[in-house]
């Protein structure tokens, strides 16, 4: 106990740093858990935590002997593994694309329209969505020109997943793209003049320098993604 003292007074500015984020972390991460205990009871707001009733396991049972459990820890899974197939490399490309690309006002423009999708509400994003699915949308427009029939996209369940996936991509790859972007810019440019020199074009510098050089990114990253892809599962359970 003696040395935790000395330690706050001898580090108390680097303590006081870290204040704030223990703080964010306790009110909105830990504290909200005990609000988990609901599950196990008959929760009635009137009657609160500690007077309403306690029904242990009820809910858990009636959910895994429903009829729709298999099928909701299906599309649960299904389309995390799409997400993980077709949104992981998605960033990639794009930062390697991006790298390429030595006109500085051009790709400053190009990465703003990137990761501007990223800063939108979920609620403006999914707005924008059913507007461009709907019967009288902007793909049913373009879908109707080559003679296909207009259709509310929403409305195929065999379409959902793709309209899922695709729109958690435009989202998110432009912003995810900034560490493979940051990742690309610590390279050794000596690198590249000596794959040049060595008669590399500019595909074989990405295969043979810019890949491998941010393979070590990629990996973390991906790393990440599937402690995500956890994480929905079990809180879908």
């Amino acid at each position: 106990m003696d040395s935790l003292t000395k330690d706050l007074k001898k580090n108390y500015r680097a303590y006081l740093l870290f204040a704030p984020a223990l703080i964010f972390y306790i009110i909105f991460c830990y504290i909200p858990m005990g609000g988990l205990i609901i599950s196990f009871m008959n929760y009635n707001p009137a009657r609160g935590f500690f007077r309403s009733e306690w029904v242990g396991f009820k809910y858990f049972i009636e959910f895994f002997q429903s009829l729709f459990f298999i099928r909701l820890m299906r599309n649960t899974f299904l389309l995390n593994v799409y997400d993980i197939i077709f949104g992981f490399p998605i960033p990639i490309i794009l930062a390697l694309v991006l790298n390429e690309i030595f006109n500085i006002k051009f790709k400053a423009v190009i990465q703003t329209i990137l990761y501007m999708p990223y800063f939108l509400s979920l609620v403006v994003l999914c707005g924008i969505v059913i507007t461009f699915t709907a019967t009288e949308g902007v793909i049913n427009d373009f879908t109707s020109f080559l003679g296909f029939e207009r259709v509310n996209l929403l409305m195929e369940a065999a379409l959902f997943k793709p309209i899922f996936v695709i729109s958690n991509i435009w989202q998110w790859a432009g912003w995810s793209s900034i560490v493979y972007v940051a990742a690309l810019t610590g390279l050794d440019p000596e690198l590249y003049d000596a794959a040049y020199a060595d008669g590399c074009g500019r595909f074989r510098r990405l295969i043979h320098v810019s890949i491998p050089g941010i393979m070590p990114v990629i990996i973390i990253m991906l790393i990440l993604r599937l402690g995500i892809f956890n994480e929905r599962l079990n809180l879908k359970l």
